[in-house]
């Protein structure tokens, strides 16, 4: 799975440069999500494959971390390219695009699958998604996840007109965004050590209530400042959540459900991503920007108190 979602992924970036159109762009796009699906589903089962269940936290931790690198990297290649021109070089930035999904591609064909090991009954029984999702507790783990990461999403499109409607300087809101992406990543760091001082549903539920009031924050006018370390707790709030997200979905389900397990985990994620926007567009429209981070903010603690709720006894 590893190796078609980097030959697709690679296929899209080559269509998007050689295809520059509309329709292109449309085909192209839709050819990308599904390869990067699959990348990520496969990258995480071979993160839970890499070693025991004693070290999966720290795996994770290290995929995240790289994963917020990329992501971080990736608006600075943009303005790196694009210089001062108002509108970047779309032909040169989709050939680089090229060039790095092929050298994603060339990493991709260097892995080889492990030498077959006996197989246990838990590896061949194929659970039903019917099953999966009545495992207690799962189904308020990956929605939370869901309504995190379309959280975030959401602010990432409306932090800037947030800032032009309270006169924040251009700079400033991506410093924040930059601020925020870095306090994330130094979470994912110390992650692993978090988990086993705390535990995984304490910790998650814990830093999604944090994530919810740093929400209510932004919608106060609070002064530049503030909203700097407002950013910081929500950059770190979201790097822990997001990594358990993962790692507790992995932990509930047996090793012939994980697949699938995880597999559903990103589809619901992909789907939130999807529905978001439009429902932040009209909430934003009825309520302004500032009630838009409230309800956001009302959405990310009910998933925080479902977690609760729904906590598997010990």
């Amino acid at each position: 799975v590893a190796w078609l979602g980097a030959a697709i992924f690679t296929a899209a970036s080559l269509g998007f440069a050689l295809w520059p159109t509309p329709a292109g762009l449309l085909v192209s796009s839709t050819v990308l999500g599904t390869g990067h699906l699959m990348l990520m589903a496969s990258q995480q089962m071979l993160c839970l494959r890499a070693g025991s269940p004693r070290v999966l936290e720290s795996i994770f931790g290290n995929y995240m971390v790289a994963g917020a690198i990329g992501q971080g990297a990736g608006p600075y290649v943009v303005g790196f390219l694009g210089g001062a021109a108002a509108v970047p070089p779309t032909g040169l930035l989709f050939m680089t695009g090229v060039a790095l999904a092929t050298a994603s591609l060339a990493v991709a064909l260097t892995m080889r699958p492990r030498a077959e090991r006996p197989a246990t009954l838990a590896d061949n029984v194929v659970v039903p998604v019917r099953e999966i999702v009545r495992v207690p507790g799962l189904l308020a783990v990956v929605l939370t996840g869901v309504i995190v990461v379309s959280s975030s999403d959401a602010l990432v499109v409306y932090i800037p007109l947030l800032g032009a409607e309270r006169h924040i300087d251009v700079h400033a809101i991506g410093l924040l965004l930059t601020v925020r992406a870095a306090a994330s990543m130094l979470a994912r760091l110390f992650y692993a050590r978090m988990v086993t001082v705390f535990g995984r549903w304490p910790l998650m539920t814990a830093t999604t209530f944090a994530f919810a009031a740093t929400y209510v924050a932004t919608a106060a006018p609070l002064p530049l400042w503030a909203m700097y370390v407002t950013f910081v707790v929500m950059g770190f709030a979201f790097g822990v959540a997001t990594t358990l997200s993962i790692t507790i979905v992995v932990d509930m389900t047996t090793a012939g459900a994980r697949g699938t397990a995880n597999s559903l985990r990103i589809m619901s994620n992909r789907i939130g991503q999807f529905a978001m926007p439009f429902g932040a567009g009209l909430i934003a429209t009825a309520t302004g920007l500032a009630g838009l981070f409230a309800v956001l903010a009302a959405a990310i603690a009910t998933a925080a108190g479902s977690m609760v709720w729904k906590r598997p006894k010990a």
